[in-house]
């Protein structure tokens, strides 16, 4: 199918239908609608081709199963296939065939619902980057991408597919092969804790009062997970802090807390100070941004309290978006209450 038969799409689905094709080697509607009919007929279409959807069926059901291996017999304590039912036992070379299918299908399957919720991701989006996709990005993408079979992991591969047609080089190669290797379990330890990511122009962090008792008590966050993040490579494995260094002159440090923008003025020749944190990697910065980020007002105002020294002026303001260029638009900013852990609202 060719871009010019997909009439009426936007540019950022235009340049979605490319990748797709350069990815799969062609296209067809069932990419761009998730779990559309067409998609689910051409699942069963090829499950039914392959028979394995009729054996599975049939191994369900004691009836069924006898007339695959015969009657079984208990002879001496053991049960024995005594007549097996050779017209229903399948050749070698046809279970092969079979089997072969059946992953292709599955394959094919697994690719579209990523691609399907791609395309969702893209569907309101007005503008994206001119800059193309890489080959060689594409090419181990979708060769990763067609063994992703959990829906929560694939919400996540679609997300990066949709993120790097935004914007190329957002992904790196090295952040596809650590999720390739991933499980579910430390996909879902990494969405707890970056939620709660706070991400400035130099990485993203968590912040990390009190060694940690903070983060175990308010979030149930504990050394095993960061042990588990760090063997992983999306967290550093040491304890870091970050610094606001005495200047000259005076400084502007804008943060990201969810849906908040944090904003600090620190005046010329005030005072060096740190604060604990717990610091993404580049991979798990990258990742950072899929997640939606559900921070409590406590959270926010216990960062703010924390950057809040000497002289610095913190304030706040709801985000209304942010645009490629990295440009945010925000509210009006207000000071936090610090006499108050409700000021952020």
């Amino acid at each position: 199918m060719d871009i010019k038969d997909l009439a009426g799409l936007s540019k950022p689905l235009e340049k979605f239908v490319d990748v797709v094709a350069k990815g799969v080697g062609g296209f067809s509607k069932s990419y761009l609608i998730r779990k559309n009919a067409d998609a689910k007929a051409y699942e069963i279409r090829q499950l039914a081709d392959a028979n394995k959807y009729k054996m599975q069926q049939q191994a369900e059901s004691l009836y069924e199963a006898q007339k695959l291996l015969g009657n079984i017999e208990i002879v001496k304590g053991k049960l024995v296939l005594s007549s097996p039912a050779e017209q229903n036992v399948l050749s070698l070379p046809k279970r092969i065939d079979d089997r072969k299918l059946y992953q292709e299908a599955k394959e094919q399957q697994n690719v579209e619902e990523i691609t399907g919720i791609a395309a969702e991701e893209l569907a309101h989006e007005e503008t994206v980057s001119s800059e193309s996709v890489e080959d060689d990005w594409i090419a181990r993408f979708f060769d990763a991408a067609q063994l992703i079979s959990d829906e929560q992991m694939q919400v996540l591969w679609g997300k990066i597919l949709a993120g790097e047609i935004k914007q190329p080089h957002s992904y790196s190669l090295r952040t596809l092969e650590l999720l390739r290797n991933i499980s579910k379990i430390e996909a879902e330890l990494f969405t707890k804790v970056a939620k709660i990511a706070i991400q400035s122009n130099a990485g993203a962090f968590v912040i990390n009062p009190e060694n940690g008792k903070y983060l175990e008590d308010n979030f149930d966050i504990t050394f095993g997970h960061w042990l588990r993040l760090s063997e992983l490579g999306l967290i550093s494995p040491q304890d870091l802090s970050r610094t606001h260094k005495k200047l000259d002159i005076s400084a502007t440090v804008v943060y990201l807390c969810g849906d908040m923008i944090v904003v600090v003025e620190k005046p010329a020749d005030d005072p060096e100070y740190r604060f604990p944190i717990k610091l993404f990697t580049s991979i798990g910065t990258e990742l950072v941004s899929l997640v939606n980020k559900e921070m409590p007002e406590t959270y926010i105002h216990k960062f703010a309290s924390m950057v809040k020294q000497n002289n610095a002026k913190v304030t706040y303001g709801k985000i209304i978006g942010i645009a490629p260029d990295g440009l945010i638009t925000h509210t009006d900013l207000q000071e936090f209450d610090f006499g108050s852990s409700d000021s952020a609202k």
